[in-house]
């Protein structure tokens, strides 16, 4: 058993994570701003369905001691988040951001997401980490309520921003041993 206070520690999730991981995302959705359009939609998470890693997926989870505290599942190939989950009670612990940080640095390809619009929240999340909107998909009705799909790419910086040394033309090639 960890410490009480001890840092979250991030591992390869297995099919025996697949219960625990639809009791955490049930959890989180039912506290999210579209909670009410949830319930109405998609019915399987108010009863915490086990969560099941596709084929061509990985997904991380975060413990706490034995507890899964956040989970993110992604397709490394296709360079795909299909979700990122942390508890309410651990939001705001930058918990999510390691995950996130994981799931890139696994990641064979730059990540793309969906988010809600109504999920300001996961918006502004992404977005602090470097992700933006790629496009906009109108849902007018889902379930009740109006709806956007809003699909989100990482955005990479040029290399002048990571304080990487560019070549310019005056400088001389650089010399290789023969």
């Amino acid at each position: 058993m960890s410490a009480p206070n001890a840092e979250p520690t991030l591992h390869w999730s297995t099919a025996e994570d697949d219960a625990a991981c639809g009791r955490l995302i049930g959890i989180t959705l039912r506290a999210a701003p579209y909670r009410r359009a949830l319930a109405r939609a998609m019915p399987f998470i108010a009863n915490d369905a086990p969560m099941h890693i596709p084929s061509q997926h990985q997904r991380i989870i975060a413990c706490a001691g034995q507890q899964i505290i956040g989970a993110a599942q992604f397709a490394p190939e296709a360079g795909y988040l299909d979700y990122l989950f942390v508890t309410p009670a651990h939001q705001g612990q930058r918990l999510g951001a390691r995950l996130l940080r994981e799931v890139e640095h696994h990641a064979k390809q730059p990540l793309r997401l969906v988010v809600l619009s109504i999920n300001k929240p996961a918006r502004r999340f992404y977005e602090r980490a470097g992700y933006v909107i790629e496009r906009r998909e109108r849902e007018d009705d889902w379930y009740g309520q109006r709806v956007v799909w809003i699909t989100m790419a990482y955005r990479t910086r040029p290399a002048s921003s990571l304080n990487i040394p560019i070549r310019r033309e005056a400088d001389p090639p650089p010399t290789h041993p023969a």
